[in-house]
């Protein structure tokens, strides 16, 4: 059996840097501004990075960020996250969810006339999953200059937008068309984003209950099989296919089964059924799904 769904997010991200003193007086703030996520850095989501913003990097280049970069243009210094300081639902439209990653250099060790800046895996010229050049109030490239005796912040925001439209969808088992719809679940909670600093990715439960809002789950829950990738990550796709298997001790719902509900890569979804899957200890059932991913907008 083979879903005709796909969860699938838009990406985006922000960059704010601000210069402090050693009494933590900000000197300077250039607000919030665009990234660009690179094509290394989509394909990072697919072969499941440790990482995807372990360290922040900053550079003196100019040049106009592309989708093929890998580096930055003239690489200065990197630093690791300090911390992943928060995570937000933010109600559209777009609704989306933030996960905001905050990076301390030491006093002097980004010093120098900064141009540029990216997210990466890699301290020495930090392999790029986004970069920018860094801009002013008004959306124009500027130069922060870092002087010897001031500290360097970096905040990342990387935004996770969603779509909370049903969406329809059928397929057949033995022969019997079965017909629905997909649609989030627990789009508020955060901490199941695991692209977004959450966790809990792959579980596939079944249920004899009926779907919720797109903040909540299906009632008559029963049981959960781990997903597995039924193929490696080919770079470029920008989706990865997955697969439940429920065998025949498994998944056997009184009723039969009418909905769905699925820990995936970007939060979670949900999906009704009807007629009903018969799943009895007689059968086994195999679930195919996709997990896709691209820019924002």
């Amino acid at each position: 059996m083979k879903l005709n769904i796909t969860e699938d997010v838009k990406l985006g991200g922000k960059f704010r840097l601000r210069t402090r003193l050693a009494d933590g007086t900000i000197t300077k703030d250039t607000g919030w501004f665009d990234n660009l996520l690179t094509n290394q850095g989509l394909n990072w989501i697919g072969n499941y990075p440790a990482g995807i913003a372990q360290y922040v990097a900053v550079g003196t280049s100019s040049t106009t960020p592309a989708y093929t970069d890998t580096n930055l243009g003239t690489f200065l210094a990197a630093v690791g996250y300090y911390s992943i300081s928060s995570y937000t639902y933010t109600v559209g439209p777009p609704d989306y969810v933030s996960v905001f990653f905050t990076y301390n250099y030491a006093i002097g060790a980004a010093t120098g006339n900064l141009t540029e800046i990216g997210t990466g895996d890699n301290t020495a010229n930090t392999l790029l999953f986004s970069h920018a050049l860094i801009l002013d109030s008004l959306g124009s490239p500027t130069t922060l200059t870092v002087l010897s005796y001031e500290q360097l912040e970096v905040t990342y925001e990387l935004r996770l937008y969603m779509n909370l439209t049903d969406t329809s969808y059928s397929f057949v088992v033995s022969g019997v068309t079965h017909s629905g719809v997909w649609r989030r679940a627990n789009a508020n909670a955060v901490s199941d984003y695991s692209y977004a600093g959450g966790s809990g990715q792959g579980l596939f439960y079944v249920s004899n209950g009926s779907i919720g809002t797109v903040n909540s789950v299906p009632t008559g829950i029963g049981d959960s099989v781990n997903a597995s990738l039924t193929t490696a990550y080919v770079n470029g796709n920008y989706y990865n296919s997955w697969n439940a298997y429920f065998p025949t001790t498994a998944g056997n719902m009184t009723g039969g089964v009418t909905a769905f509900l699925i820990y995936g890569m970007f939060g979670d979804y949900q999906a009704s059924v009807s007629p009903a899957i018969a799943k009895t200890s007689a059968y086994s059932l195999t679930i195919n799904f996709n997990a896709s991913w691209a820019r924002y907008p």
